[in-house]
Order: C-alpha cells, then sequence, then structure tokens
C-alpha cells in the first residue's frame, strides 16, 4: 500500500510502504478494515505540506486512502487552474486637464 503522490504534497516521512501496512496489521491483528484504513488516512493527511489541501481533505471524511489520493489531486488541480486564471484589473488615468480641454 503506497500512498505518497508526490514530493510537493507530502512530507517524505507520510509515505505508507507495505512494511509498515503489515506492521500496522500486525499490531492490530483483529481490528477491522475500517479501522486500518484510518489509521493510513490520518498517516496521509499528517504528511501533507500544504496546509489548505489538509485542511480541505480533512473536512472530506474520506472512506478509503485512495479516496484520500484522489480528492488531493483534485484539490491541487483546482487549486492550479484557479491561480492561472487571476482576473486582470487594468488601470486608465485620465488627465483633468486633457478632459477639460476636450469638452470646451
Amino acid at each position: 500500500m503506497d500512498i505518497n503522490i508526490s514530493a510537493k504534497f507530502t512530507s517524505p516521512n507520510s509515505r505508507i510502504d507495505s512494511k509498515e501496512a503489515t506492521s500496522i496489521c500486525k499490531t492490530y491483528p483483529q481490528a477491522p478494515k475500517k479501522f486500518i484504513e484510518q489509521i493510513g488516512i490520518e498517516t496521509f493527511l499528517d504528511g501533507l505540506l500544504d496546509t489548505e489541501m489538509k485542511q480541505a481533505l480533512r473536512l472530506g471524511r474520506h472512506t478509503t486512502i485512495t479516496d484520500a489520493q484522489i480528492a488531493a489531486l483534485e484539490f491541487k488541480a483546482a487549486t492550479e487552474v484557479s491561480r492561472s486564471y487571476k482576473p486582470r484589473v487594468r488601470q486608465v488615468k485620465f488627465d483633468e486637464c486633457q478632459l477639460l480641454k476636450g469638452t470646451s
């Protein structure tokens, strides 16, 4: 089970590999699958570097690690698109003397 999306999204310590997943299962041998999945989701969220993404994903109440990963990618894509389409405001300055000359 590998939940490291990218170095941009997570810290190096947030990666859960199969050894760690196995150790979680060994630590909690009788734990339900939902519990193990929740530990993985929390570890993934704790490892995120982007605080806005972390807050948004925590509100999502994801049930699987895959759902959390997909939501992280969607959030990042939406953020990138929003940043590239910043409205540009043009400023026009008029000289009052020129305006008065034009009206007379």
